[in-house]
Order: C-alpha cells, then structure tokens, then sequence
C-alpha cells in the first residue's frame, strides 16, 4: 500500500531524525561503557566482550531483515544484506575509523578470527557454488559452525583469564542497563532509518537509491556509533571484536537462521562473483599489525568502487 507524504510528514521526519540521532548518542555512550565495566568484572577481554555483546548484538537489525526476507522469499535481499553489512562493516567503518586515528592491530586477531573470517567466507562461497543459493542444510551446518566458534572462544578466553587481585561485585547489577542501552540503540536506529527514508521519498528520491543508501548503511548505524565512542575511549579492541564479531554472526548466524527458517534458493550469481570475493578481498587487508590511515583510504575508495559497481 502506498502512503501519500504530506508536507507535514517531512517535518515530523525531520524531528524524528534529530530525536533518532540524540537517542544514538546517548544509547551509544552507555552501551560502550557498559560493556566495558561488564568485562572487567568477568575478567573478560574486551575483544571478546566486543564480539560476544556489541558485535552481535550490533547485528540483530542484520538479523531482523534477512529472516523476514528469507521468510518472503527473497533469497538475495537476505544474502546481500547479511553480506553487504559486512563489507560496510570492514570497509566504510574501519577504513573511515583508521583515517582518524589508525588502529592496532593484535596477534591474536591476526591469528585468531581473520582466519576464521576467511574460512567462513570461502566455505559460504563453496556452498552458493553447489547449492546455487543456501540450503536449510546448508543454513545448519553454518549454525553448527558458529555454535563451535564461540564455544571454542569462550573456553580459551577463560583459560588466559586473570583472576581480579580486588573482590569485584556481582555483574548482575549491569546486566540491565546493558539490555536498555542496547534496545535504546537499536530502537533509535530503527527511528533514523525509518524517518530518512520518509524525507527521501518525500523528495523523490528512487526506491533503488533508498535501498541501497538508506536501508544499507542504516542497519550498520549501531556498528558504526559504538565503534566511534569506542575510539573516543581508546578502546581498539571493542572496536575490532565490534566489527569482526558482527560479519563472523552476520556470516553464521544471520544467514544460517534465515536459511534453516526458509531455505535461500536461486541466489543472484553477483554474490558468488562480485560480493563474497570483494568481502575475501578486504579482510585480508586486515592482515597488519597497524590499519595505517593509508588503508584506511584504500577501504573507502574500495567501498566506493564497489558500490559504483552495484550500480551497473
């Protein structure tokens, strides 16, 4: 059903979007914060709590419309959300984060869950090559994969642990505002989307650009403002497990949950020749043990190549 935009409903739209904004800053502040004091009182690295709690649950939007694509059938809406989130993660997020301030990258990211990110990237295309999309098995065996992933991250992150030299308090005194902060985040993302959207089409712009702008960059907005405050604080390892944790659920989660709901036959034969090959092509320039403000330039010109090339 069509809704016909009145002058008024782009003023609505307007507020809308300064409210939706305020709302990010604030839920985005807390969220860090929060997620931070959570893992000092777990004795848990920062990296881990950044991909565990921020990086998934920076994602549910990601989950939210792939599932419900996946549910109307529309096998490539699903696949290229969860697929062209990640690319944005990579390339808009931390290629825009390292020109501002370049970020440090550890061993055991380098050795640890880049790999991973390969592996998983090579497996999804191997599965789109013989299945010509993602079958329910196909969706399983990536939720199997994940289920051993973090199982596997959780007991060697509690084996390095270090136990705290003072008593800490209960954790459960966080847990709340943690929960709050993160539905204020999503919930204010869901507002910037939903009322640029309306000014966009208010102005007439074409549905194709709203999709692949608003709708696109919109639902890596909680991605993208955590990992601003987090610089602010310094904080490079909540940043990477924020982003990398995000693509590995992204990758396993969001498209192995849509696939075992509705299996994703018949995928776009671009995903499999332009899409993943791009994602394999800059993860790999992760492969350093600084993201120099250089490669960060290469990310975003790279992005913008990419998308021009979506575009023909």
């Amino acid at each position: 059903m069509t809704t016909t935009l009145t002058e008024f409903n782009i003023w609505e739209a307007a507020l809308t979007l300064a409210g939706g904004f305020l709302l990010l800053g604030w839920s985005s502040e807390r969220f860090v914060d929060e997620s931070v004091g959570l893992a000092r009182r777990l004795s848990m690295s920062p990296f881990l709590i950044g991909i565990v709690i921020v990086g998934f649950g920076t994602s549910l939007p990601e989950l939210t419309v792939s599932v419900f694509s996946a549910l109307d059938a529309h096998a490539d809406l699903s696949l290229g959300n969860a697929y062209g989130s990640c690319s944005y993660n990579i390339a808009v997020i931390l290629g825009l984060l390292a020109l501002i301030h370049p970020l440090r990258i550890k061993p055991r990211i380098r050795h640890g869950i880049l790999p991973v990110l390969l592996a998983v990237t090579l497996i999804s295309a191997a599965i789109l090559a013989f299945c010509h999309g993602v079958t329910r098995l196909g969706g399983i065996l990536l939720l199997v994969l994940f289920a051993i992933y973090v199982f596997a991250l959780l007991r060697r992150d509690a084996r390095n642990a270090i136990p705290a030299t003072t008593p800490e308090r209960s954790s459960d005194g966080r847990l709340l505002p943690l929960a709050v902060s993160l539905a204020v985040l999503l919930g204010s993302s869901a507002l910037v989307v939903w009322s640029a959207e309306t000014i966009a089409r208010q102005l007439g712009v074409p549905e194709l650009v709203i999709g692949l702008t608003v709708v696109a960059a919109g639902t890596s907005l909680p991605e993208l403002t955590t990992s601003i405050v987090a610089l602010r604080r310094r904080q490079t390892d909540l940043i990477l497990g924020n982003i990398l944790g995000s693509n590995l659920f992204n990758m396993l989660a969001v498209v192995g949950i849509s696939a075992a709901l509705h299996p994703l036959d018949h995928a776009a034969p671009e995903i499999l020749s332009r899409d993943l090959p791009f994602l394999f092509a800059i993860t790999t320039l992760l492969f350093t043990r600084r993201l120099t403000r250089w490669r960060g330039a290469v990310l975003l010109l790279g992005f913008l190549a990419y998308a021009l090339l979506t575009w023909l």
